[in-house]
This record gives C-alpha cells, sequence and structure tokens, in this order.
C-alpha cells in the first residue's frame, strides 16, 4: 500500500551568527513568498489557483497596514484584541523566477505589537510561517538554509533543465543590502553548486533560487556589507514520503 504524504515546507531560517535574541512580535516586517506552483514562470493556466494570505493578531487594538509595491497593491486593516484577521494579497506577489532579483516583498507595519504568519495554498498544498519582525533581525546578517531533501521525479522543467522542489527566497529590508551566496545545489538558470555570488538587494526587493538538485539545506546567505539586513524564507514546493506498513509494503 503506497501512502504517499504531500507537504510544504515554508520555513523561516532562523540560523543567525550574531547573538540576538529574535521575538515574533513587532511592529514592521518584510515578507517574500516562494513559488508554490509547478512551474518556473507565469502560468496562465494555474497562476490564480495560488491563494496568499496573512493572517495576523494582536493583544491589543491595531492599526495595520499591508502594502506590496511592486504590484500595486495597499490595504489597512483594524485589528480587535486576541482575534486573528486574514487578509488576501494578489497572487502576483509570489516569486516565479530563479535568479532574478524582482520587487516581490510584501511590508506589513502596524501601530502596535502584532504577530503575523505567512500563508499560500496551491491546491492540495499549503505553506505556512511565522514571520519575524524586522527589528529582531540584526544588521549584517548570516543565515544558513534547511529544506526537506527531495529524491521524487516530479517531472518539472525550467529552462531546459528538471528541478525539484527545494527553494528559497531572500527579501531585502535595509535601503541596501550586498549579500552573497553559497548554494549547495545548482540553479535552474546560471548559478553552480558550492560556487559564490553576489546580489545587491533594496528594501523590498526579493531574490528566488530554485534548484535542480535534492536538497539546498547548508546554503548560505551572509552579508558583505556592514549595514546589510534581510530576511530568509526556504523550503520545498512539495515533498513525498513513501511509507511502509508492518509486513515491509509501500
Amino acid at each position: 500500500m503506497i501512502k504517499k504524504i504531500l507537504i510544504i515546507l515554508l520555513f523561516l531560517s532562523l540560523f543567525s551568527f550574531k547573538s540576538k535574541a529574535q521575538g515574533t512580535a513587532g511592529k514592521d516586517f518584510w515578507v517574500g513568498y516562494m513559488a508554490h506552483a509547478w512551474d518556473c514562470y507565469y502560468n496562465y493556466n494555474y497562476y490564480n489557483y495560488d491563494t496568499v494570505e496573512l493572517f495576523l493578531s494582536s493583544q491589543a487594538a491595531a492599526t495595520v497596514k499591508i502594502a506590496a509595491a511592486g504590484q500595486n497593491f495597499s490595504q489597512t486593516v483594524t485589528l480587535t484584541p486576541n482575534i486573528t484577521t486574514t487578509v488576501r494579497l494578489p497572487s502576483s506577489v509570489v516569486c516565479r523566477y530563479s535568479d532574478s532579483v524582482t520587487l516581490n516583498g510584501v511590508h506589513v507595519t502596524s501601530n502596535e505589537i502584532i504577530n503575523v504568519y505567512a500563508v499560500n495554498r496551491y491546491w492540495f498544498s499549503k505553506g505556512a510561517t511565522v514571520v519575524i519582525p524586522s527589528e529582531s533581525i540584526v544588521n549584517s546578517p548570516e543565515y544558513v538554509v534547511t529544506t526537506d531533501e527531495d529524491t521524487y521525479n516530479w517531472g518539472w522543467s525550467c529552462n531546459g533543465k528538471s528541478f525539484r522542489s527545494a527553494e528559497f527566497v531572500i527579501v531585502g529590508i535595509a535601503d541596501s543590502s550586498v549579500i552573497e551566496v553559497v548554494p549547495t545545489g545548482a540553479s535552474t538558470r546560471n548559478s553552480s553548486a558550492g560556487v559564490p555570488f553576489q546580489i545587491i538587494l533594496k528594501k523590498g526587493e526579493t531574490f528566488q533560487y530554485l534548484s535542480t538538485d535534492k536538497d539546498l539545506t547548508g546554503s548560505i546567505i551572509r552579508s558583505k556589507y556592514p549595514l546589510s539586513k534581510y530576511g530568509v524564507f526556504a523550503g520545498n514546493r512539495l515533498t513525498v514520503k513513501f511509507l511502509k506498513d508492518k509486513a515491509g509494503n509501500q
């Protein structure tokens, strides 16, 4: 009997080599949504199936503004204490391309302390993460990516290359961040495993990395400029695990 568990893993990488406690409540947040569909570019057949949401909560009444400048989206909501409010975002905020700098960051600001959760649903898979506030992220951070090892052959292709589900997105928080990326897997475009490269992100800009390899765990994303600040989201579009029963059957 084959039991397939399809799980989308979307984690905010919390590994930093600067000593500072990371709280999850704050007043300023940046979110980058990773690709969730089974393609690497805009797909007219599946594009509208992304359901992109923010879950917002606070212990006090709060006025919250959500803005995605690159998508001409802006909305203000009022939070009732201890009640979660859901905000639906345009699916165009989802990053679609690999090895490209795009303006897909989502900015959340509040006049009171709040908690923010980011959610993306696509057909039968769903990804979610707690979002760390900007004030809990140190200047010049260093991150280590964690993804799930994906050994399943999905049959996906991009730029003539077969690719897997491991990925990450970087979103700029400072006015300008100089970032070095050392990937453990090759990208669907021009980057090779183990070969460092640098990018520059302005506030709200995003950089997505899609891989042809089964795992991106151990990839390093580090600052090359003292005033850099950015967030990293990493995980998998989908993963499959084959479970065996007591008789050893799948």
